[in-house]
C-alpha cells in the first residue's frame, strides 16, 4: 500500500490498479493521473459500477474479449462499498493470476477498513498492480502541504501564510488548492505573504458549504437547493459541492451498515458530539442500499462535470441534494 502523495510523484500504469480513501482531492489527482497515462498509450475506457451482487463471470468475459479488439483497455470499476463477495474476489484473483495483454483494470472504492485490506482480492492488487490510500494530511502536517503545493504551481508561501491559509480552509485540500490557483493567477509565480491571503481566501464559501450540509442534515430540501444554487452564482467549484455531499452521504452510509462502529466514523469525519445525533437520525432515511447508489450518482456528477458523462452534473446534484435530505420517494434515490 502507498500513499496517494507517493503515487502522484511517480505515477505508472500496472496491470491492477485500487485506490481506496476518502480524500476527494487525491482520488481526484490519482484518477486524473491514471487517465491521462492511459490516454496517452491509447487506451478506451470501459466503466462498470460493481457490487457484491454483479454477474463477474459476465463482467469478465466482456473485459477479456474488449482487449482482443483495442490497442489496449482502461478498465474503470466503481465498488463504494468495497465489499466484492466471493465471485468477485475471484474475479480480482483470477485476473492478478493472468492479466489481459495491453489492459489496466482499475478499482475504485471507499475508505477499506484493516481487516479488508488483509483480504485475498486486496492482496492480488499489492501482489500484482498496486495499491493507493487516498488518505488526507494530519492537521499539523497541513500548513507544509500548503506549502508543497504552492511551490508545485510555482509560489513561495512562507510558513505563517501556509499556516493561515491551512486554517481559512480547514483541511479543506480543494478548497486550499483552488485558493492557490487564484492566487497564482492574480499575482503569478511570487511571494505570497499572510496579507495576501487575508485578501484574497475568504472564507464565504466554506460557511456556504456547510450551510448547504446543515439544510439537507435537518430535511430543509427546498432551502438546500437555494444554498446550491447560491453556491453555483458564486462561482463555487462543482467538486467542492460534490465534496461536501459525499462527505455527508458516505457517513450516512456507514453509519447505516455499520451503526456499531459510529464512535470511529464520527471521528474519522471530525463530527462533534452535538451534532452526532442529527447524523444517526438522518442515516435512518434510507437504506445502506439507497446511499450506496446517492455515492455512485456522486460519482456520475463528478464524470459529468468534467464532460466524461453524459447529462448535467448540476441536475445529478439536484437529484441527490432531494433524495439525501428525504424529499424524493423511497427506492434508488
Amino acid at each position: 500500500m502507498i500513499s496517494a502523495e507517493h503515487y502522484l510523484d511517480r505515477p505508472t500504469l500496472a496491470p491492477m490498479l485500487l485506490l481506496h480513501g476518502e480524500e476527494p482531492f487525491y482520488r481526484l489527482k490519482v484518477t486524473d493521473a491514471v487517465r491521462t497515462l492511459a490516454r496517452q498509450q491509447g487506451y478506451e475506457r470501459m466503466q462498470f459500477q460493481v457490487d457484491a451482487q454483479t454477474d463477474w463471470a459476465a463482467l469478465l468475459e466482456q473485459t477479456r474479449a474488449g482487449s482482443l479488439f483495442s490497442s489496449g483497455y482502461l478498465i474503470e470499476l466503481e465498488m463504494p462499498k468495497g465489499t466484492p463477495g466471493r465471485e468477485g474476489s475471484a474475479f480480482f484473483r483470477d485476473w492478478a493470476a493472468s492479466p489481459p495483454k495491453e489492459a489496466v483494470l482499475f478499482l475504485m472504492t471507499e475508505r477499506l477498513e484493516q481487516r479488508q485490506l488483509k483480504s485475498a482480492w486486496v492482496q492480488a492488487f499489492e501482489q500484482s498492480g498496486c495499491a493507493v490510500l487516498a488518505r488526507a494530511p494530519q492537521p499539523q502536517q497541513l500548513p507544509q502541504w500548503c506549502q508543497q503545493q504552492a511551490a508545485q504551481k510555482g509560489l513561495r508561501l512562507d510558513f505563517e501564510a501556509a499556516a493561515l491559509l491551512a486554517e481559512r480552509t480547514e483541511g479543506n485540500l480543494l478548497a486550499a488548492d483552488q485558493a492557490l490557483e487564484i492566487l497564482l493567477l492574480r499575482y503569478g509565480k511570487c511571494d505570497i505573504t499572510v496579507s495576501h491571503v487575508l485578501e484574497n481566501v475568504v472564507d464565504q464559501a466554506h460557511y456556504e458549504l456547510f450551510a448547504l450540509s446543515e439544510r439537507v442534515l435537518q430535511e430543509e430540501a427546498a432551502e438546500a437547493l437555494h444554498v446550491f444554487d447560491r453556491l453555483l452564482q458564486e462561482g463555487v467549484a462543482v467538486q467542492l459541492i460534490i465534496w461536501i455531499l459525499a462527505r455527508d452521504i458516505r457517513l450516512f452510509y456507514q453509519l447505516s451498515t455499520f451503526p456499531e462502529n459510529a464512535s470511529s466514523f464520527f471521528k474519522n469525519a471530525r463530527i462533534w458530539q452535538s451534532r452526532q445525533k442529527a447524523y444517526q437520525y438522518a442515516a435512518q432515511r434510507r437504506s445502506a442500499e439507497q446511499w450506496a447508489y446517492q455515492l455512485l450518482s456522486l460519482s456520475r456528477a463528478d464524470q459529468q462535470s468534467k464532460g466524461m458523462a453524459a447529462g448535467s452534473a448540476e441536475m445529478t446534484l439536484r437529484e441527490i441534494i432531494l433524495a439525501a435530505s428525504g424529499a424524493t420517494p423511497l427506492g434508488h434515490g
